[in-house]
C-alpha cells in the first residue's frame, strides 16, 4: 500500500495573504519558506475571510509552523503510517491519501472472498463475461 501525504508546508506561500482586507487589523502570522527551510513572519489582516487561509501555507504561531514543517531529512513533509480524520476542518491538519485496497465480495466463491480487478472494481465486467458465455 502506498501512502502519499500532502502537507500545507509544501505549498507555496499565497502572497495575497499580505494584503489589507476590511479593518486593517494586522497580526503577525507565519509561513514556511521552502528556499530558506525556515518559518518566516508576515503581517496578516485578521479582518480577512478565514476561508482565505484554509488549506494554505499559513500558521498562527511560529511554534506551529516549526512543529509542522521542520523535520529531519525532509523539511516540509511528514510521513505517518496511520491517520484518522473526524471530518472537522483544522488549519494544521495533514491530509493522507492512501491507494485503495482491492474490493472484496463475501459471497459467491468457494473461499468466501472474491477479489476484483482494478479496472473492474465492482466486478461488473466479470459478471457480464460470465453471463454472456
Amino acid at each position: 500500500m502506498r501512502t502519499v501525504i500532502i502537507q500545507k508546508c509544501a505549498k507555496r506561500f499565497y502572497e495575497v495573504l499580505r494584503l489589507e482586507c476590511i479593518n486593517a487589523s494586522w497580526v503577525e502570522r507565519f509561513y514556511w519558506n521552502d528556499e530558506t527551510q525556515e518559518c518566516e513572519a508576515f503581517w496578516y489582516d485578521s479582518s480577512c475571510d478565514p476561508k482565505d487561509v484554509s488549506d494554505r501555507n499559513f500558521f498562527e504561531s511560529l511554534e506551529n509552523c516549526q512543529k509542522f514543517c521542520r523535520t529531519k531529512g525532509h523539511p516540509g513533509v511528514t510521513f505517518e503510517s496511520n491517520f484518522t480524520w473526524n471530518g472537522a476542518a483544522n488549519s494544521n491538519q495533514i491530509l493522507v491519501l492512501t491507494s485503495p485496497s482491492p474490493l472484496q465480495e463475501m459471497r459467491g466463491s468457494s473461499s468466501g472472498n472474491r477479489r476484483f480487478k482494478a479496472d473492474d472494481p465492482l466486478g461488473l465486467l466479470q459478471s457480464k463475461e460470465t453471463n454472456g458465455e
